[in-house]
């Protein structure tokens, strides 16, 4: 009967010792990973326009966010985001706007101009510093 409790015993601590092991070797990786995870974050595309929240931000656009601007009004709100155009044309832009913005309510009025209860919804392009620009503006409609 000895003999029985020393092998269960031993076999017990054999697995205490794999479990050490185990643990060990999963903090060394999560040790060794998480900064990789820590700078990827940064990364995460962004989605819709941090001022405009109901409005996607094309892929091949990076939003210039301290220039946004918004005013509440009686009449309704009156808001502008601008982004920058990388490796994409007018052309493009418009057409993913289209596409996108009847999926959040936007009727559309032509290529660049759209309207939502009381808001039209305006594209327009601009230049900056060599960069081209997306203007997109949120108005009342009068």
């Amino acid at each position: 009967m000895d003999a029985q409790h020393f092998i269960v015993h031993h076999v017990k601590s054999e697995e205490s010792v794999a479990l050490k092991y185990i643990v060990t070797i999963c903090c060394l990786l999560f040790a060794a990973f998480s900064p990789a995870l820590a700078h990827a974050q940064p990364n995460i595309k962004q989605l819709f326009f941090s001022l405009l929240s109901d409005t996607p931000l094309m892929p091949e656009l990076e939003e210039v966010s301290e220039q946004s601007i918004s005013f509440d009004k009686p009449e309704g709100r009156i808001a502008e985001s601008l982004a920058i155009m990388h490796n994409v044309e007018e052309r493009q832009v418009l057409d993913f706007y289209l596409l996108t913005l009847p999926q959040f309510g936007w009727g559309v009025v032509n290529d660049n101009l759209f309207f939502r209860k009381n808001e039209f919804l305006e594209i327009s392009f601009e230049e900056n510093n060599s960069n081209k620009l997306v203007k997109i503006m949120i108005r009342p409609t009068l």
